[in-house]
């Protein structure tokens, strides 16, 4: 279900033109600064995967709501980045309520 004001995207395929991606990873976490901890420790690990600069943006304090927009060099790197090997275990350890992750990944319409 969408929020009011959004609409829902399919995953990206090849980038036409070679434009970014961005893995978009919306969720409730039991902790802000806990999750937050646990996420700037993936920083070394996500930059070798292609990730860029992450924007982390808290939507729901109160709830724990946040939203993740990553920048990759592919759709293909930023979908590897989000299937990675033990990515369930390490988003349960950071406090991620698993029910509530929303994931998409994203390309630019500008071309960049």
């Amino acid at each position: 279900m969408n929020a009011p004001g959004t609409v829902s995207h399919q995953p990206a395929i090849p980038n036409p033109g070679g434009s970014i991606s961005y893995l978009v990873v919306r969720q409730a976490v039991a902790d802000i600064p806990r999750w937050f901890e646990n996420f700037s420790a993936s920083t070394p690990a996500r930059r070798a995967a292609g990730g860029g600069d992450p924007l982390v943006l808290i939507e729901d304090e109160g709830a724990g709501q946040v939203m993740v927009i990553i920048p990759f060099s592919s759709a293909e790197a930023a979908a590897a980045w989000r299937s990675r090997l033990g990515v369930q275990r390490q988003t349960a350890a950071a406090g991620v309520r698993t029910e509530s992750v929303e994931v998409r990944v994203l390309r630019s319409l500008a071309g960049g």
